[in-house]
């Protein structure tokens, strides 16, 4: 890895300023990254550009150019996998993956933060010093790889002058190699990335109920009011709908599906009602009403139901009857 480092630093020479025009314009620069994409058995490493720190005013072309040379470096480490370095992407630091809302990233099985934390010229009289942490984050945001490494160069005597390779910026780079071995045996060691891609994809669910203006939680969090909108992971769900002076509707198997609606009948607290029906259905009115033991079904043609796990979750009416003699 050193002699690699040694022979053409990212973003110092002739061959890396290239990988920085193309990311400039749009253009992915991981070596064969585009035929890469196309497989779709690989997985994809999304490189976010490096946040520079104290290394931007030495080498600013290093943004990119480090960025692009990791994803290479990762490829040329694990065929498996795709290393990427999407010129849309925020830099390493940015509030944006903090916040979780990186459109540009949706594809990806990891995004690879990368961050110069420090420059320490003066650790020894011969050596410069720099500080790089490197996270990788998966689909839902969780950080599954989070290290600091610290990289030397040789110090010379025209460090203030611009030069090929700048001391500070290849003690940079000598920390990013460690880094990101260290993210090749993670990555080696852990479920396929692809798999929790699609255990992680997002399906778009209505919740409403009646009446309204009921407080909606999902998995213990609050999430706002009845109508609402709510964007769910394809796994189960606990979905508790509550009103005031109503009992509260809990289903703990909720697993959303496109189209699907959650609209319960709220009863209230104290009544005879049981629950009522499984809740999760389109916005056509399906009620059943009761009277005299018999039950009333609603004219015209019956309206779609979304798919429910019928040993999960048996359906059943509104309004349960039992015989006076029973």
């Amino acid at each position: 890895m050193r002699g690699h480092s040694e022979a053409n630093e990212p973003g110092d020479g002739p061959a890396t300023a290239s990988s920085a025009d193309a990311a400039a314009a749009g253009t992915d620069t991981t070596t064969d990254a585009s035929a890469a994409a196309k497989d779709q058995d690989k997985d994809k490493i999304f490189f976010a550009p490096v946040a520079l720190g104290p290394l931007a005013g030495i080498n600013p072309a290093a943004r990119t150019g480090f960025t692009s040379d990791l994803a290479a470096r990762l490829v040329w480490k694990d065929a498996q996998v795709d290393g990427l370095a999407p010129a849309n992407l925020p830099d390493s630091d940015a509030q944006e993956w903090k916040d979780g809302s990186v459109p540009a990233a949706s594809d990806a099985s990891l995004v690879v933060l990368t961050t110069v934390l420090a420059i320490d010229a003066k650790s020894t009289p011969d050596t410069v010093q720099a500080t790089v942490e490197m996270k990788a984050l998966d689909p839902s945001g969780a950080t599954i790889f989070d290290k600091k490494a610290l990289g030397h160069a040789p110090a010379t005597s025209d460090q203030g002058i611009a030069s090929a390779k700048p001391p500070a910026s290849a003690a940079a780079w000598d920390a990013c190699t460690t880094l990101v071995g260290a993210l090749a045996t993670v990555i080696e060691g852990r479920a396929t990335p692809a798999a929790a891609t699609v255990a992680a994809a997002k399906v778009a669910v209505e919740i409403d109920s009646d009446p309204s203006k009921a407080a909606i939680t999902i998995d213990g969090a609050a999430a706002g009011t009845t109508p609402s909108k709510a964007t769910l992971t394809t796994g189960p769900h606990t979905v508790a709908i509550a009103l005031d002076g109503y009992d509260t509707w809990t289903r703990s198997d909720v697993v959303p599906s496109d189209g699907m609606i959650i609209q319960p009948i709220l009863h209230k607290t104290g009544s005879a009602d049981a629950q009522g029906a499984t809740g999760v259905t389109d916005t056509t009115d399906t009620t059943e009403s009761s009277a005299a033991g018999t039950t009333a079904t609603p004219s015209g043609p019956q309206p779609k139901r979304a798919t429910v796990d019928p040993i999960a979750a048996p359906p059943t009416p509104d309004t349960l009857v039992v015989p006076g003699d029973k």
